[in-house]
């Protein structure tokens, strides 16, 4: 039982990590490229 949500939360925050990655990708594009600019909030 353990052994699985350790296994889960890693899981979890491999997903955070890579999504937080293209999120800053994401906005680097967008403040490169000017017509992007109303997508972000």
């Amino acid at each position: 039982m353990n052994y699985q949500t350790n296994k889960l939360k890693q899981q979890v925050s491999m997903k955070i990590r890579s999504l937080r990655g293209i999120l800053i990708k994401n906005r680097r594009r967008s403040s490169s490229a000017k017509n992007t600019v109303g997508v972000w909030p």
